[in-house]
């Protein structure tokens, strides 16, 4: 059985970005999970003294340390090909914004006033 993969590498940059539905619902987990840990670091830190506020960065730091870490593994193990530094170069993932639309080759020139 082949591995199913979330996310393809990036064309550009290091890392990989989501494909699939999966990998999507996975980057919302993450970003969700990460806010709310840091909405609750915001209200302690709030209402605690000196003590109990570094003891609350500490908790908080240790905590988005190991779900960023968990994240990546999933989305590295999860990733049709290696992470790699990527200068455009190759075809394999996303294609960059472009910058003219009429290269397409469409005859739309005219209509872009050229």
């Amino acid at each position: 059985m082949a591995p199913e993969y979330w996310f393809r590498p990036k064309r550009w940059g290091y890392g990989a970005v989501p494909v699939t539905w999966q990998g999507w619902a996975a980057t919302v987990v993450y970003a969700a999970v990460a806010l709310v840990a840091t909405l609750g670091y915001g209200a302690a830190v709030a209402v605690a003294s000196t003590g109990p506020a570094i003891a609350a960065t500490a908790l908080w730091l240790g905590f988005l340390l190991i779900w960023t870490l968990a994240f990546l593994g999933l989305a590295r193990a999860r990733t049709d090909g290696d992470w790699t530094w990527r200068g455009g170069n190759d075809d394999t993932g996303p294609a960059p914004p472009r910058d003219d639309v009429s290269e397409a080759g469409d005859g739309s020139e005219e209509e872009h006033g050229r």
